[in-house]
C-alpha cells in the first residue's frame, strides 16, 4: 500500500468526523425538544412563551459537549497525513520551534508563498491558457482577409502600422501563459545562486576557478530580464577602467599645467633697465 493510498483513506476518515461534528453543532444550535402532556403550539425562538397544561412540560435534549473534542482527533490525523506524505510544515513556510540559522530562515521565506504560487499556476494552466487559445482560434476564424494593426517601434520611437492576415497568426503548438511561474522560478534560482556563493563551498577558491564569470554574467542578465539594456559585454569593465584612467590622467595633467602657468604679468614684475636691455638686444 502506497503512502497516497493511506492519505486517501485518512481523508475519508476526516470527512466522516467533520460531518459528525457538523451534525453535533446543528443539534446544539437547534436541539430536539421533548414535549410531555398538553402543550400549546409555539415557535422555538428567544423569549418565546410556552403554555403548558397541568401535566405538560417541554424539555430540551442537548447532546453531550464532549463530542466537540473531535477537533483533536482531526488534528492528529492531519499531522499524521503530513508525515506520511513527507510534507513538513517548513515546506509551506510555517516556522517550527527552535532557533533558526540564516539559511533556514531564507528557506522558510521562500516556501511561504509556495501554496500561493501553486494556485497561480493552476489558474494559468486551467483557466487562462484555454481562454487565450480559444480567443486566438476565434479571432483566426472571424478575422477579415487583411487586418491593419498599430504597434510601437522601440527603435524609432514611433507608431507603425502593419497588415496582418490569418496565416500570420497560425502556427503549430499552443500559447501558454507562464508569466507568474516564469517569474517565481527565476527569482528562486537567483536566490539559490546567491546562497551558494555566500556559503563556505561557494567561497572556496578551488571551487570558484571552475565557474565562468562571463557565463554567470550572461545567466544573470537572462534571469533578471535586462537583455534589452545590453549590459553584459565580456571584460567591458577593463576597457571602461582604461578609458576612465585616461580621462583622469588628462584632467590631472591639465590641472598641473594650469597650476604652474602664471596668471599674468604686472608693471612691478620688471623695471625699466630690464625693458631697455631687452629692446637693445632685439
Amino acid at each position: 500500500m502506497s503512502p497516497l493510498a493511506n492519505l486517501v483513506g485518512m481523508q475519508y476518515r476526516i470527512d466522516h468526523i467533520e460531518n459528525l461534528k457538523a451534525d453535533v453543532f446543528d443539534l446544539i444550535t437547534f436541539p430536539p425538544l421533548k414535549i410531555k402532556g398538553n402543550v400549546d403550539d409555539f415557535d422555538w425562538r428567544p423569549f418565546e412563551r410556552i403554555y403548558v397544561g397541568d401535566d405538560g412540560d417541554v424539555e430540551m435534549l442537548a447532546p453531550p459537549f464532549q463530542v466537540l473534542q473531535a477537533n483533536l482527533e482531526i488534528q492528529n490525523l492531519e499531522d499524521k497525513m503530513e508525515e506520511m506524505a513527507g510534507a513538513p510544515k517548513e515546506a509551506m513556510g510555517f516556522r517550527t520551534p527552535g532557533e533558526k540559522t540564516k539559511y533556514e530562515v531564507q528557506r522558510l521565506e521562500n516556501a511561504s508563498a509556495r501554496i500561493f504560487q501553486s494556485k497561480i499556476a493552476q489558474f494559468e494552466e486551467y483557466f487562462e491558457e484555454p481562454v487565450i487559445n480559444a480567443k486566438l482560434e476565434l479571432g483566426r476564424r472571424l478575422m477579415p482577409p487583411t487586418q491593419t494593426i498599430g504597434i510601437f517601434d522601440d527603435e524609432y520611437k514611433a507608431r507603425i502600422f502593419l497588415d496582418l492576415t490569418a496565416n500570420d497568426i497560425t502556427g503549430a503548438g499552443r500559447i501558454r501563459p507562464i508569466a507568474a511561474r516564469h517569474f517565481a522560478e527565476r527569482a528562486e534560482k537567483v536566490q539559490n545562486i546567491n546562497a551558494f556563493f555566500q556559503s563556505a563551498l561557494g567561497q572556496d577558491e578551488e571551487m570558484k576557478m571552475h565557474f565562468s564569470t562571463v557565463k554567470l554574467a550572461e545567466m544573470f542578465e537572462e534571469l533578471l530580464e535586462v537583455e534589452d539594456y545590453d549590459l553584459v559585454t565580456p571584460y567591458i569593465r577593463i576597457s571602461e577602467r582604461q578609458e576612465a584612467q585616461k580621462q583622469h590622467n588628462a584632467i590631472e595633467e591639465q590641472t598641473q599645467v594650469e597650476t604652474l602657468t602664471p596668471s599674468g604679468l604686472s608693471e612691478d614684475d620688471f623695471d625699466g633697465e630690464d625693458i631697455l636691455s631687452e629692446q637693445a638686444a632685439f
